[in-house]
């Protein structure tokens, strides 16, 4: 199976790899993200690939403000844990957060909220699986992959303003 990727580049969110198969996109990283995916030498440099030709699409779209849901074929690879938090961070509206302890409740797991926090950051698929809208108790926002301005960028962005506080 050949694996695809390319990049976007945007002042809010900074340089993004999106990494794809022929049946959905596998990962949106960070560059700077220490979980970032390494290039691999059989990879494919390839923004015209179909997959990732609408990833990219879609992403200048919601980063314009004119797109609120992605359609993209998303193929996350993780844990069963990790998919079902990752599937659960799915059903959160834009303009909407929750807690790492509200997630908790919702999954059922009401003392996984350490675990789920976990899961988190290893999100696969930044922004399609929108992680920025999970936030502390108290509504300040807790770690974010790469640099610490895009949570609360992509809360504003979504219309919903971001406590200030957290972690630095």
């Amino acid at each position: 199976m050949m694996t695809f990727f390319s990049e976007l580049k945007h002042n809010l969110i900074g340089e993004l790899v999106l990494v794809a198969d022929n049946d959905g996109l596998l990962r949106s990283s960070y560059l700077d993200a220490k979980n970032a995916p390494i290039m691999q030498q059989d990879w494919v440099h390839d923004s015209n690939h179909s997959i990732l030709a609408q990833a990219i699409c879609q992403l200048n779209e919601y980063l314009r403000g004119d797109r609120r849901n992605f359609s993209v074929p998303l193929q996350p690879r993780g844990t069963p844990f990790q998919l079902k938090v990752w599937n659960e961070i799915q059903n959160i509206p834009i303009g909407s957060t929750i807690s790492y302890t509200d997630l908790a409740a919702k999954l059922r797991m009401p003392r996984a909220a350490r675990s789920i926090a976990s899961a988190i950051a290893q999100n696969p698929l930044l922004i399609f699986i929108p992680d920025h809208r999970v936030v502390n108790q108290d509504g300040t926002f807790g770690g974010f992959a790469g640099s610490w301005s895009r949570k609360p960028g992509l809360l504003e962005l979504e219309g919903r303003p971001a406590k200030k506080g957290g972690a630095p």
